[in-house]
Parts: C-alpha cells; sequence; structure tokens
C-alpha cells in the first residue's frame, strides 16, 4: 500500500507530493485526510495523505513513520484542494496552507472544548440593564450559551461576566462543540414582493444562478431565505463577502433570522486559536453558516448545501499569493464537489459572469452547450420606486470658475443642505493604483499607448526623466507636448489624497463630525468596524474614505454621496478600467437612499462624457455592457479569450529581465510549432510598480481560448503564475 502525502513544509522543487509506503502494522488504521509523520531529508516532518493506492511506482519509497491525527480532511476537502492546485498551477503544499490552520499541525486532531455560561437557580437577581439583557438572552436559549456568543450579543465586558460569576448568577463550563438544535423554522422574512416571490421560487430549479438588481432591491434577503432553506434540510451554508469591513452590518441582519450559535463570521484576519475554533465548529458540524471573506472557502464543509457570493464583481476575490485563485471560479468547483447551489450576486456583475448567463458554449467538438448560470434580475429597489438622482459635475467648468477646491460649487452646497436635514454624508475619493495617468485639463482625455489604445502611465528614468510606458503590451512613448483631441498644452498628472481632503472638508463644513476611512486609519485590528458602527450610530456627520466604503455599507440616514474625482479609474492602465469604473461609480452611489428614504449623488469628473458616467447616471448597466463588450470582442480580451500572467521576480533587475525574455521566446516557439492553428497573444512588459519590497518585477501576458495549452509540461518553478488575472498591473 503507498500514499501520496503533502508535507507541512513548502519544498523547494516539485509539486510538493511525496510518495510513500504504508507498514504492515499502519494498514488498518490509514485514511486520506490524515496528518502523518514521515522522513524527509533525514528530519522528521509532519504532511497530510492525499491519495492512497496499491500499484508500487516505479522508484523506491520510504515507510510513513507513525499516524498522527483522525481523518481531518475529508474527500471532498481533498477534491477541491487538487482542482486548485491543477487549474492555478500551484504547488500541493500552497494550497493545503489554506485548508488547515497552522494550530492543527500542533494538536492531536481531537477538538477543542469551548467555554459555556449556564443560567444558576438563585436566590438575588440580576441587577443593572446589562445583566438583566445577559439573562434575556439566556432565558431565550434554554439559561445556556457560549460565552463568546452571549458576550457579543449582549456587549458585555469581562467585568459585567465576572460580576455574575461571582455572585453565583451564573456558572462556566468547559464543554466540547455542542450542535445546538436547529429550530423547525426560523423568524420571519419580511414579506416579498411579487417579483421577488417569482424571481425566488424560479431560483430553487437552479444550480448556478446571477442575481442582479440595484442596490437596496432586497438581493441579500432573497439569498438568505435560500440559506434558511438549506439549513432546515440539515444542509450548511457557505456566504462570502469582499471585505470583512462589511461584517457588523451582516452579524446584525443575520442575527434577525438566524440563532446566532449556528453562524459565525470567519476571514484572515482571525487569531489562530479563533480559526481552529471555527474549523472544528464547522467540521464536526456545530456551525450551520460561514459568512466570511475568501480564505472561507477552504473550511472543511462536510455537507455544504448552498454557496452564495456577495458582491460577486469585487477585485478583492482575487488571491494575490499562490494559489492566486478567484473565489467565483473557486466555488463553482466547491459547489459542483458538494453539489450545492451556488448564487453570484451584485448590482454590477462582472462581465466575466453576466457573459456566462446569455452564451452558449461550445466544446473542443462543436458541441452546444447550456449556459452555465441563469440570469435573475430585480429591476426596483426594495420600498422605493426611484433610484437615487446623480448629479454629473464638469470639473473643467470648476477650474474656469477659478475653484481649485476638491470640492465643486454644486457638491458644497448638497452638503450643506444635507447638514441642516440632519442627514449624513459619504465623500468617496478612489485611489486604486499609484502611477498617475497623463490626462489633458481641457477636454478630460486620457494618453493612450501608441500600440494597443490601453491606457499609459507616467514614469521617470533615473535621470528623472519622465515617460511614458504600458503595463499591458510594454511599448514606451514620449511625453507628448500637446493633446491629441484638442491640442491643448495642459497634459498634467493628478490625484488628491483622503488627509488633503479631510483638512479641506474641515475648513468648509467646520461644525460637521468628520470620519476618515482609509488604509491609514483601518490598519489596526477592528478599527473599520469601529468606523462603521460609529458612523452608523450617527456619532459623526461626514465619513470619507476609499474603496472600502463602497462596499456593503447600509445606513439610511445616508442622505448624500460625493464621488471627489471618478477620473482616476478611467485612467488605470488596464482593458478592464471601464468596466471598474463604471461598477465604482454605481456601487457608490447606490450607498444613498435606501429603505425608501430619496437619495442624491454628486459626481466630479473632467470627463463627463465618458461611457462609465453617462450609462451610471442613467442607471443602465445594459447598455454599458453592450458597449463594452462590443470592444472587448473587437480587440480579443477577456471574456472572449482567457488570459495567464507570467510573473518573474529577482533582486537583480537584469536577471528578471533576461528571464522574462528566454520565457517568451519560449512560449513563442512553443505556439508556432505545437498549435500553429491557435491564436494567442503574448506580450512582455515591467509591472506598473516595478520595484516592490527590493525585488524587479517583470511579466508576460498570454491571452488565447487555451492559454493554459503553453505551460502545460512545462517546469514552472521560480515564476509566479496568475490564472484568470483581474488586472493589467
Amino acid at each position: 500500500m503507498y500514499t501520496d502525502i503533502i508535507p507541512h513544509r513548502s519544498l523547494p522543487f516539485g509539486s510538493g507530493k511525496i510518495t510513500f509506503s504504508v507498514p504492515e502494522k499502519l494498514k488498518p488504521n490509514i485514511h486520506v485526510g490524515q496528518i502523518v509523520e514521515i522522513l524527509l531529508r533525514g528530519r522528521r516532518e509532519q504532511g497530510c495523505i492525499i491519495d492512497i493506492f496499491q500499484k508500487h511506482p516505479d522508484f523506491d519509497t520510504v515507510d510513513i513513520l507513525r499516524i498522527l491525527t483522525p481523518q481531518i480532511l475529508s474527500k471532498k476537502s481533498i477534491d477541491f484542494l487538487e482542482q486548485i492546485t491543477e487549474y492555478y498551477f500551484s504547488s500541493y503544499s500552497k494550497a493545503l496552507f489554506l485548508m488547515i490552520p497552522e494550530k492543527m499541525w500542533k494538536s492531536d486532531g481531537i477538538p477543542p472544548t469551548e467555554s459555556y455560561l449556564v443560567k444558576t437557580r438563585f436566590i438575588a437577581s440580576p441587577r443593572g440593564t446589562k445583566q438583566k439583557l445577559i439573562f434575556e438572552i439566556l432565558e431565550k436559549n434554554s439559561g445556556k450559551m457560549p460565552e463568546k456568543n452571549l458576550r457579543e450579543m449582549a456587549q458585555a465586558s469581562s467585568a459585567v461576566i465576572t460580576n455574575l460569576l461571582e455572585k453565583g448568577l451564573m456558572r462556566r463550563t468547559l464543554e466540547e462543540f455542542i450542535t445546538p438544535k436547529i429550530p423547525e423554522n426560523f423568524n420571519a422574512f419580511p414579506e416579498f414582493t411579487k417579483d421577488q416571490k417569482k424571481i425566488f421560487t424560479e431560483m430553487k430549479s437552479s444550480k448556478k444562478s446571477l442575481l442582479m438588481g440595484p442596490a437596496g432591491s432586497g438581493k441579500t434577503l432573497l439569498a438568505l431565505k435560500h440559506v434558511a432553506d438549506e439549513i432546515l434540510k440539515g444542509k450548511q451554508a457557505l456566504f462570502l463577502v469582499p471585505e470583512k469591513f462589511i461584517s457588523a452590518s451582516l452579524i446584525e441582519l443575520f442575527s434577525r433570522f438566524f440563532p446566532r450559535e449556528i453562524f459565525e463570521l470567519y476571514h484572515s484576519g482571525l487569531s489562530e486559536g479563533e480559526k481552529w475554533n471555527i474549523w472544528w465548529k464547522v467540521k464536526t458540524g456545530r456551525l450551520k453558516i460561514i459568512f466570511g471573506t475568501r480564505a472561507a472557502l477552504f473550511l472543511p464543509f462536510e455537507n455544504l448545501g448552498i454557496v452564495v457570493v456577495d458582491e460577486e464583481h469585487d477585485t478583492s476575490y482575487k488571491n494575490d499569493q499562490a494559489p492566486r485563485y478567484h473565489v467565483r471560479k473557486a466555488a463553482e468547483m466547491l459547489a459542483e464537489i458538494h453539489d450545492a447551489q451556488l448564487i453570484l450576486q451584485s448590482a454590477t456583475p462582472s462581465l466575466e459572469a453576466y457573459y456566462l448567463t446569455n452564451t452558449i458554449f461550445h466544446s473542443g467538438r462543436d458541441k452546444a452547450m447550456p449556459c452555465l448560470y441563469k440570469l435573475f434580475t430585480l429591476e426596483k429597489r426594495f420600498g422605493s420606486d426611484f433610484p437615487p438622482k446623480i448629479n454629473i459635475v464638469d470639473l473643467r467648468e470648476e477650474l474656469q470658475r477659478k475653484n481649485f477646491s476638491p470640492f465643486s460649487l454644486l457638491l458644497q452646497k448638497k452638503i450643506h443642505e444635507c447638514l441642516q436635514k440632519k442627514k449624513q454624508v459619504l465623500l468617496f475619493l478612489n485611489r486604486r493604483g499609484k502611477n498617475s495617468a497623463l490626462v489633458c485639463r481641457e477636454c478630460g482625455i486620457s494618453v493612450t499607448c501608441s500600440n494597443c489604445k490601453n491606457r499609459i502611465t507616467i514614469h521617470e528614468d533615473r535621470n528623472k526623466n519622465e515617460f511614458l510606458l504600458c503595463h499591458h503590451c510594454g511599448q514606451m512613448d514620449k511625453i507628448p507636448f500637446s493633446c491629441s483631441r484638442c491640442n491643448s498644452t495642459k497634459l498634467k498628472g493628478f490625484g488628491v489624497g483622503t488627509q488633503e481632503l479631510e483638512k479641506e472638508a474641515k475648513k468648509l463644513f467646520p461644525h460637521a463630525k468628520i470620519l476618515r476611512a482609509d488604509s491609514d486609519s483601518t490598519a489596526r485590528k477592528n478599527a473599520s468596524e469601529f468606523l462603521l458602527e460609529e458612523f452608523s450610530s450617527g456619532k459623526a456627520d461626514i465619513l470619507i474614505g476609499t474603496q472600502i466604503i463602497g462596499k456593503g455599507i447600509d445606513i439610511p440616514n445616508i442622505g448624500l454621496v460625493g464621488i471627489l474625482l471618478a477620473d482616476i479609474a478611467f485612467h488605470l492602465p488596464d482593458f478592464r478600467a471601464s468596466e471598474y469604473a463604471f461598477q465604482m461609480l454605481s456601487q457608490v452611489a447606490g450607498r444613498t437612499g435606501r429603505k425608501g428614504e430619496e437619495g442624491e449623488t454628486v459626481l466630479q469628473t473632467y470627463l463627463p462624457e465618458h461611457p462609465a458616467v453617462q450609462f451610471c447616471g442613467k442607471h443602465n448597466f445594459q447598455e454599458f455592457y453592450d458597449q463594452e463588450m462590443m470592444e472587448r470582442k473587437s480587440l480579443s480580451f477577456p471574456p472572449f479569450t482567457k488570459s495567464i500572467r507570467l510573473i518573474f521576480v529577482d533582486y537583480s533587475e537584469k536577471k528578471a529581465k533576461e528571464k522574462s525574455e528566454k520565457w517568451k521566446v519560449r512560449l513563442v516557439k512553443k505556439w508556432h510549432s505545437l498549435f500553429p492553428k491557435e491564436h494567442f497573444f503574448i506580450s512582455l512588459a515591467p509591472a506598473m510598480t516595478k520595484k516592490q519590497h527590493d525585488k524587479f518585477h517583470y511579466h508576460i501576458f498570454i491571452m488565447g481560448n487555451h492559454p493554459e495549452w503553453l505551460l502545460n509540461a512545462e517546469n514552472l518553478s521560480g515564476i509566479r503564475i496568475d490564472r484568470d488575472p483581474v488586472d493589467s498591473f
């Protein structure tokens, strides 16, 4: 008997999978998914069994030393690991790292215990509002609850709990995870509209659905009703969100319908102990619902019934470390393995997802296949017939009026009016991408690459001379003297930071309480959740932020959204720039006018005629999609083709560049010799930020119907592989 084992520690060679033989004494107890002890390069190491077989390999093997744990990964988890590894050209050890918490390698595979608080028979009565609230919650849960959940629901400090324990009003016990009893029905959901009822019923017969509708149209409630139905069948559910920043509002929403002890939040920012506890609760069935970021995909679900991907379009769903998986594709794999329902939902779906709902695919033998997803559309906001009004401000006219403030005159006026009505204001500044585009201040267009027509960015050489560089095809151009459209000489890079914006806002609105949410102000643990709670509770009037505030915020009192400089998104050196701009503008604008309230958005731009601005102003996704897809098709860009990026990294720029150049020659030769009838686009360019962490980065882009064919059977060690990349820089 033989086994394939993935060592705990990554190997500097090969795929990370090694074959070992099984000694006779261990054969009766050996199983896939166990952690075992092995001898590797003269050292005792740990590894996980992913396959057991009988056929003798063509080489000598070494025996497993001993079994360390029971089976901790199921066959379904192993299947998921192998699909991720194969599709994303990853080593097994990198994928296994996502699946097994670090603390598991140091344990004996026995589930940890959990602290419970139990109400005791007492003579004295609890005093104070907080103590009474704790006992009300306990009584609703049969007098016993996990301490973590009770403290969270009551927002009780450790001092309050200690006081009750010392008085003998409660006692603390350590027990193995107890699987909660699922009620026959959950709390009632709001009454659905006629359209919502129809869509909900039709979605039940669809294994893969794309649920589309404007912000506030009830997409999340529909998805949660599907989740509730699966839980009542005894299944588990996974609800994915792009950022943990929005978790606080989701905990509140989930708590309206589900008992707190059956769901939990999971993300990479948890401590190792927290991850370990949640991992075991999912493994043992203690938790029925997990909502979290992309890391939650790799929890050991035993009986998964539904996967929901909220805000499906968000680029945060792409992992930037190996394996460089995308949640949409990984969720498809996971749902198929478990035969589970998959729901993607967004007000502004990615073009890749939307394309999958209305395209007939063909296999290599030209056999017609059905669409991969079924599209369901909610047309109206829940409780409101009108989307928020969007006012478009031309910043070129502001300059002509000698207004050099980042706040247009209209935005200043609207903010004053909003504050007078005791409404809150959300100010959004897009800071995606670092290098500056070259933009005409007269007509608003950005300079594009002379070769491939993608956006191009300003760089400096060693002598501080500026030039233009395309990060898609590698073309280098001189800085033009004048604009190609209007001949103006006012060509400049531009941008403004959140801190500058905050200072200006304090000058213009001195009596307003202002909060700032960006990478600096939210760096501390739970800082983003604290900011959101402070703003949603009405303790601040204005919230200034970057991408993080445009995702999933549902605060009814927001009366105005200001988008300070929409143009940054237009000028990204990426063929998806227009798509990202439209999604960003639509999502941020959707933060106002919730729960039937009127809302308004002021969108400031140097390019008001840009399609993303025009279609956002009309709330018209379909026309934007049709126009963008025509352009993508003419250029043979995704989703009409697939793409893979190879990233070459070295401390020496010369070595990184030379290696990438050699690989480009190798790939072109392979294309012409093995696949002469296939059409590929192969380009080489330095990364937009060429030097990162003291290393130089060059990348090769491969586009075609099957770019993976050029990489199969190649030794790719030392190269970072990014399949289906979501950016070009």
